[in-house]
């Protein structure tokens, strides 16, 4: 059975007029850190945006036109690597292996294959998944935004009593 998941290769802000800003990443777990006012939650918000957020990053890609690019590696194939851009002018476009390109829908919709999210739970394996929404046993469709507070964790969090992963909607006594 093949490995699934992927890891961030590097973020790319590409604009007019502005040299390129470009943050690499190690395969595993990469903690930003730095100073204040240094752009960590900037990049927080970038590759959360990439990730299928929809908020834009505070320091707007919406007012200078800008470009964010995430390169991933997917991990099943561990060499070629995938690319999505994405601007508010344009929305999400995925640069495959081969170089053909796919133009992605931002938002997540369980009959469609040509989103964010699902090229993401795609990836992570969990193509076609659904969640249990409440005690009767209903489901919902699995969308990578379940997942991507597990993955992209900020400050707030970090500090936060309470683990990620929990929702605070558990029965403590179960």
């Amino acid at each position: 059975m093949s490995e699934c998941g992927f890891h961030l290769v590097r973020l790319v802000l590409t604009g007019a007029h502005v040299a390129d800003a470009e943050v690499r990443f190690n395969r595993g777990l990469n903690l930003i850190s730095g100073p204040s006012d240094t752009g960590k939650t900037f990049i927080l918000q970038c590759i959360d945006f990439m990730l299928g957020g929809r908020d834009t990053p505070r320091t707007s890609l919406r007012c200078t036109g800008d470009t964010a690019i995430l390169e991933i590696v997917a991990l099943a194939d561990d060499m070629p690597v995938r690319a999505v851009a994405r601007s508010p002018r344009w929305g999400v476009r995925l640069r495959r292996p081969d170089g053909s390109e796919a133009v992605l829908a931002e938002r997540h919709a369980a009959d469609r294959d040509d989103t964010v999210s699902q090229f993401l739970l795609d990836l992570v394996g969990l193509a076609g998944k659904r969640v249990r929404t409440n005690a009767r046993g209903q489901t919902r469709p699995l969308s990578f935004r379940d997942l991507a507070h597990l993955i992209i964790i900020s400050e707030e969090e970090i500090i936060r009593a309470q683990s990620p992963v929990l929702s605070g909607r558990c029965d403590a006594n179960r």
